[in-house]
């Protein structure tokens, strides 16, 4: 009888130290972002007329993807990208880990378009956060540009950096389409002046409103930002 007793707390023992290591290794890997799977390039674009800007287009997305990776936190938060297609149409997100771009589109639209694995699995998918789907993902496409892009600046860039410096007002007096600007820059440009044009101010205030709203169990974005965006215009 002490023998069975002995055995079988020592088989106990041995699947306690079992089940913490798989449950370390598993968290290594949920956090490890090189651990994570990514496409291969013969997934990426592989139909693209300019195989130069094809090479070029992925080197942006290896760089890019892993920022976003980081910004995801854990795997559980991340939706790995399976295949970059070429397709009619702008570029567009698919839920499932598909990007399309068209022949035209550049390394910024690829890395707004990277984004939304990342706002479409963070706490901000819900309620009217969700609203700020594509703010969120064109403050990130500006910090890429600023870190990775070398000069001169594209034209997008500029145009959505001289918004952080106008108020909603002046903004909508030289806006060519309100409703885009409403939804896509000027959202944009009020994360952009949060945190201070620096990606890694933009990291923390991305966890931390994230934490937020985990805390309150309620929507945190209009108000953090003053802005309410299902309106399309300030608090």
């Amino acid at each position: 009888m002490k023998l069975c007793l002995l055995v079988a707390l020592v088989v106990m023992r041995l699947l306690v130290a079992v089940q913490g290591q798989t449950n370390s290794a598993a968290a290594s890997i949920s956090t490890n972002i090189v651990l994570w799977p990514t496409l291969s390039y013969a997934n990426f674009m592989v139909d693209a007329p300019d195989q130069i800007k094809r090479r070029q287009l992925w080197n942006y997305f290896l760089i890019v993807e892993r920022e976003a990776k980081r910004l995801a936190g854990t795997l559980d938060h991340w939706e790995p990208l399976k295949t970059v297609k070429l397709g009619p149409g702008g570029p567009m997100w698919f839920s499932g880990g598909t990007l399309r771009l068209s022949d035209v589109s550049d390394h910024g639209a690829m890395f707004h378009e990277i984004f939304h694995n990342d706002f479409n699995r963070s706490q901000f998918h819900q309620g009217d956060d969700n609203g700020w789907g594509e703010g969120f993902c064109d403050a990130f496409r500006y910090m890429m540009e600023k870190k990775y892009v070398p000069g001169p600046r594209t034209s997008w860039f500029e145009y959505l950096d001289s918004f952080t410096y106008l108020t909603y007002e002046q903004v909508m007096a030289k806006s060519g389409d309100k409703h885009f600007d409403q939804t896509y820059f000027y959202p944009a440009s009020l994360i952009i002046r949060k945190s201070g044009k620096d990606f890694e101010r933009f990291t923390a205030l991305w966890f931390e409103l994230q934490a937020l709203h985990q805390r309150r169990h309620s929507d945190v974005l209009n108000s953090y930002f003053g802005y309410n965006i299902q309106k399309g215009k300030p608090l």
